[in-house]
């Protein structure tokens, strides 16, 4: 069996921080975080609206609340969270249900957490270590034992790297020690904690932790940074955690409460956009990047003038430059539609009222 290295990754701005003169980068991009109280009609980054029907009540399966959402190859792979226990869906293109990954088929594997890519088939981070998976669902064997300590992960040349936004766990080779890493962060600072790791395209990964304000890349085993996020006149909640290291767990929960702060809720990319939403203070914002123009759009409240239908919160973002957002039979039926001259809504209602199935939204950035 080929032995497979790991890294467990904090995200620690003095760790990682490169020198542009040695690596030739022009030089990372730079974000904003401002906030936006204006309500938007998506029709201004959006240019169309499609849905497709996930057709799981024909396969007798229930979903419960949708964690993640990704498409790999052309299949979509939906991690949802039923009765306390979580599992990832396999479906087709069109929303075909084709075979459970992870949950109850595959009882080896415990609290899945993240699925990628690998081989022929799948590698799933769980809360027992990473296990290898075929497409059509059989388990092939566990690639690394032990407690999990992160919950997104990515595979670079044959090593597998876990984004660590808790502590560190013992079996898992180190990046560093300092006073930044979560580990020494009270349980409930914790729990605040956010990770992304994010397809960049031209096979380049990204990846981004509360801890820092810098989104990073891999680049010959070497973390640099290739995004920077700023709060403006406001300490980002990386800054706030810099300041209150030194303080016990409850001093630490009423700085963080006192301090108005930015912090970073979902962070997506593909080789074309950065869709990111954060809160400034009490107020979240969403801020929109095209890499290629480098122009942002922000915005408080999107507005679905499209054809009068939901605007929710985003989970992926596809090659196609497709914000995908799962959407219940229960919301698309109890939705009031705002374009009554728009049919496409009111068609979609009328089907998934018979189907009771959910759907994914995909919506066009342009």
């Amino acid at each position: 069996m080929r032995k497979i290295k790991f890294l467990a990754l904090a995200l620690l701005t003095v760790l990682l921080a490169c020198n542009q003169a040695e690596t030739g980068h022009k030089g990372p991009l730079e974000i904003s975080l401002k906030q936006s109280t204006d309500v938007i009609p998506i029709s201004g980054f959006v240019s169309s609206v499609e849905y497709i029907e996930l057709k799981l009540n024909e396969a007798g399966i229930s979903l419960g609340e949708v964690e993640a959402v990704k498409k790999i190859g052309d299949d979509w792979l939906i991690k949802h969270r039923q009765s306390g226990s979580s599992s990832f869906l396999r479906l087709n293109k069109n929303g075909a249900f084709i075979i459970e990954l992870a949950g109850k088929k595959n009882k080896e594997i415990q609290t899945p957490l993240d699925i990628i890519e690998y081989k022929n088939g799948y590698a799933i981070l769980a809360g027992n270590g990473i296990h290898e998976v075929a497409k059509d669902g059989k388990y092939i064997k566990q690639l690394v034992k032990g407690a999990s300590s992160g919950s997104c992960f990515f595979e670079d040349r044959n090593q597998f790297y876990i984004l660590n936004e808790l502590k560190e766990g013992e079996i898992f080779e180190k990046a560093g020690n300092s006073s930044r890493s979560a580990e020494n962060l009270p349980d409930r600072v914790q729990r605040m904690m956010y990770t992304s790791v994010q397809d960049a395209g031209k096979n380049q990964v990204h990846f981004f932790s509360t801890l820092s304000d810098k989104v990073y890349a891999l680049e010959n085993k070497n973390a640099e940074p290739v995004v920077m996020l700023s709060g403006g006149e406001l300490p980002t909640f990386a800054d706030v955690l810099e300041k209150a290291k030194d303080m016990d767990e409850l001093e630490t929960i009423k700085f963080l409460r006192e301090s108005e702060h930015v912090i970073v809720r979902k962070y997506l990319e593909n080789q074309d956009y950065i869709y990111l939403t954060y809160w400034v203070g009490s107020y979240s914002t969403t801020a929109i990047l095209n890499k290629k123009t480098s122009e942002t759009r922000y915005l408080g409240i999107g507005v679905n003038d499209i054809d009068g239908g939901i605007w929710e919160r985003p989970l992926f973002l596809t090659s196609k430059n497709e914000l995908v957002i799962p959407l219940s039979a229960y919301k698309i039926g109890g939705h009031k539609i705002s374009n009554k001259k728009e049919r496409h809504f009111a068609r979609l209602q009328e089907k998934i009222a018979a189907s009771g199935n959910p759907v994914l939204m995909l919506c066009k950035l342009k």
